[in-house]
């Protein structure tokens, strides 16, 4: 990738912009996904797409604190692949969902 094209590629934090404005600047904020993982170093989790969305999501709202799999914070953060997945996810964790961004990839979680 030649350097002009990548300055013009979206920043990661670009993708948490709106979702940014409804969270506490500093805490914790529980992180749900339907992807897996990796929790234990050199342990990996499949193709490890759920660890990076997960890596680039605390690298955006540092210095927040992103908690994986903790869905007893208010609010919960949802990072999903396929938004139609969103609504379950939720279901299955007691929350339901409050706004989406990102075309229903991302979302703010509440009970």
């Amino acid at each position: 990738m030649q350097l002009a094209s990548a300055a013009r590629e979206r920043l990661p934090e670009a993708g948490y912009a709106q979702v940014r404005l409804l969270l506490p600047r500093t805490g914790r904020v529980g992180y749900l996904t339907d992807l897996p993982v990796s929790t234990v170093p050199g342990h990996r989790e499949g193709d490890e797409l759920g660890t990076w969305l997960y890596s680039q999501t605390v690298y955006a709202l540092a210095p927040l604190v992103v908690v994986y799999g903790d869905a007893g914070t208010d609010p919960v953060l949802a990072c999903v692949v396929d938004p139609g997945r969103l609504d379950d996810l939720a279901h299955r964790h007691g929350l339901r969902v409050e706004r989406r961004f990102e075309g229903g990839r991302v979302a703010l979680l509440r009970r």
